[in-house]
C-alpha cells in the first residue's frame, strides 16, 4: 500500500493540515476489513476508484459515494475496501472545514455524507480536480480550488464570520494544548465564558473541547507507538502523556479506539498505521 502526504500551499496551511493519497490493491473480504480511529481532524476524501464501504453498528454495509465529507469521529469505525484503491483526500485543521464551507460542523460529528449534498458548487470543482492527471497535477488544481474559495471571501459574509471563528479557534486550542486539564482557565483567558468555548468548538470542530484533547492525546501516544512498537514501557507512556497511570490510558484509549494499545498494535491493518495524525 502507498501512502503519500504533500504539505499544502502557504496560504492554505492555517487551513489544510496535509493532501494524503493513498493506493493499493487490496482482496476484497472480511480480511480487508479497516478500524479507523478518531484523529481530531475532518477531510474531505476523493475516491478514484472503487468504493468503500462503512460498515454500522448493526453490522450493516453502506457504499460510501466518490467524494465524501467526513467530521468528527468521536469512536472508531470499520471501513471495508470492494477493490482498488486509489484515494486522495483533503485533512483539515481543527476549525478548516468549517471555515472553507461555513457549516456547523456538529451537523457533521460521527457522520460521513455526499459532499454534492453540502456545497454543490465545491463538489464539482474538486470532482474535476481530482481526475487529473498526473497526480501532482491533480492535487495542485484541488489546491487551485481552495485557493480560488479564499479569493471569493470578502464577498461571503458567513464565510468571513466562519474564518474569525476558526482563528479564535485556533488560539483556544494552542492555549489549552498548554493547558489540558483548565478550560475554564483558557476561556477566561480569551475573555470567553466555558459555555461560549463548548458552543466555539461544537459548531468550528463538533466535539467538546474535553474530547477534543483526549483524541489529541491518543494520536500523539499512536505515534509513539508506530514510531516504537517494539516492548513498549506501558507505565513510562502513561507518565509521559499525562495519565494518571497506566490503567488511566488504557481505558481512555479503549473509549476511543475500541481496544487496548497492545492489541492496536496487533489488530491495526495496512491503512489504519498510516493515520496517526500529528498536531500543527
Amino acid at each position: 500500500m502507498q501512502y503519500s502526504e504533500v504539505q499544502p500551499v502557504r496560504p492554505l496551511r492555517h487551513m489544510l493540515r496535509c493532501i494524503w493519497s493513498l493506493r493499493s490493491s487490496l482482496p476484497i473480504g472480511p480480511a480487508a476489513l479497516e478500524r479507523i480511529t478518531p484523529d481530531g481532524c475532518a477531510e474531505i476524501i476523493l475516491n478514484r476508484a472503487d468504493p468503500f464501504r462503512r460498515v454500522s453498528a448493526g453490522g450493516e454495509l453502506r457504499t460510501q459515494p466518490p467524494v465524501l465529507a467526513v467530521g468528527q469521529i468521536s469512536a472508531p469505525i470499520e471501513l471495508l475496501p470492494t477493490g482498488a484503491i486509489d484515494i486522495v483526500a483533503l485533512r483539515f485543521e481543527p476549525g478548516g472545514m468549517h471555515e472553507l464551507m461555513a457549516i456547523p460542523m456538529h451537523e457533521l460529528t460521527d457522520r460521513d455524507v455526499s459532499l454534492h449534498q453540502i456545497d454543490r458548487n465545491l463538489f464539482s470543482q474538486l470532482e474535476a480536480a481530482v481526475h487529473a492527471h498526473p497526480r501532482s497535477r491533480a492535487i495542485s488544481k484541488l489546491q487551485d480550488v481552495l485557493l480560488g474559495r479564499q479569493l471569493a471571501l470578502p464577498k461571503q459574509t458567513l464565510r468571513k464570520r466562519a474564518r474569525a471563528d476558526a482563528r479564535m479557534l485556533g488560539q483556544a486550542i494552542a492555549l489549552m494544548r498548554k493547558r489540558p486539564s483548565q478550560a475554564a482557565s483558557v476561556a477566561q483567558t480569551m475573555g470567553l465564558t466555558r459555555r461560549t468555548l463548548e458552543r466555539m468548538f461544537r459548531t468550528g470542530i463538533g466535539l467538546s473541547p474535553k474530547r477534543f484533547l483526549r483524541i489529541e492525546r491518543m494520536q500523539a501516544l499512536l505515534l509513539r507507538l508506530e514510531s516504537n512498537p517494539h516492548a513498549p514501557n506501558w507505565s513510562d507512556l502513561a507518565l509521559t502523556f499525562g495519565f494518571s497511570d497506566q490503567s488511566h490510558m488504557i481505558r481512555d484509549f479503549r473509549l476511543l479506539a475500541g481496544t487496548t494499545p497492545s492489541q492496536y498494535l496487533l489488530e491495526r491493518g495496512d491503512m489504519a498505521a498510516h493515520f496517526p495524525s500529528k498536531p500543527a
